[in-house]
């Protein structure tokens, strides 16, 4: 089975908008999704195999916390990402 990630945004409301998503996706792959952790329990039980939590103002806040993530991201072997926003920053952990 393929693994996704898909990287979602930081806001409540458009996390609640994109909750469709991840039921489409749930259907055919593992899926793993990449949010803050203010919004981490909207995804408890709904569509997901996986919550990764990235919190750069608090525990993802320095360099070398962000390096581990990083690598943390990259053992886990992903098949592609979505991004529902575009984020340079986001984009280059994920890469």
């Amino acid at each position: 089975m393929k693994k996704v990630l898909v990287v979602n945004v930081n806001w409540l409301g458009d996390n609640i908008l994109s909750l469709p998503i991840f039921k489409a996706l749930k259907e055919k792959f593992y899926v793993a999704v990449m949010i803050p952790s203010r919004v981490k329990d909207l995804y408890k039980n709904n569509y997901v195999d996986e919550i990764i939590v990235f919190d750069e103002r608090n525990e993802n806040k320095s360099l070398l916390s962000k390096l581990k993530f990083i690598r943390s991201l990259r053992s886990k072997k992903f098949d592609i990402a979505f991004f529902l926003h575009r984020s340079l920053q986001k984009s280059l952990y994920v890469f």
